[in-house]
């Protein structure tokens, strides 16, 4: 938190409980509340960026031109053939979200603004693994579209694959009625 903070990130909060659909964008076995208070809480989020999303969207609409965000939480689903009925049947892990979207850095008068890319981003995550000693973290492209986008990049560190980087796909920013290009990174 110290770390992206100092780098220009603000940190958000958002509800782990969400809309059916976001809770199923990454997940197949979303957890769903049986009793929701609202259509808007009736599943457990299974991804962080749908949250992050949305405050983009709110900020935007706000006339907040570019921003960076991160979120760190927790991510629930279903463990496929375990009981329903106990903890064991499920599974939490937390995780790092963290979206760039506009210009790359504020507008300073001796240069010109660039706007945010894709390479933005991993500068900003290879920045971030170095801070925790993960010197060798490897971006793998995808060959095929995602829910979340439509060129993602996995992140693989010692041989591991931790997340995934990317453009949020059109159909997603479609959904929570952004026009600007979002960069996410999800570990």
């Amino acid at each position: 938190r110290e770390y992206l903070s100092s780098a220009g990130f603000r940190e958000i909060v958002t509800n782990s409980m969400t809309l059916r659909e976001d809770a199923g964008l990454t997940e197949q076995n979303p957890v769903i509340i049986a009793n929701p208070l609202s259509n808007e809480m009736a599943a457990l989020r299974s991804n962080l960026l749908p949250g992050v999303l949305s405050t983009v969207k709110h900020n935007l609409f706000n006339g907040m031109e570019s921003s960076r965000f991160y979120e760190i939480g927790t991510t629930f689903a279903r463990v496929p053939g375990a009981d329903r009925e106990t903890i064991d049947g499920y599974r939490e892990e937390e995780r790092l979200c963290v979206a760039i979207y506009g210009l790359e850095s504020p507008v300073y008068w001796a240069e010109k603004p660039k706007k945010a890319t894709v390479f933005t981003l991993k500068g900003e995550a290879n920045a971030l693994f170095r801070r925790f000693s993960l010197d060798n973290p490897r971006y793998i492209p995808y060959p095929t579209s995602t829910a979340l986008s439509e060129r993602p990049i996995s992140v693989v560190l010692n041989g591991e694959k931790v997340g995934a980087l990317g453009l949020v796909s059109t159909g997603l920013l479609k959904r929570f009625d952004i026009d600007a290009e979002v960069f996410f990174l999800d570990v």
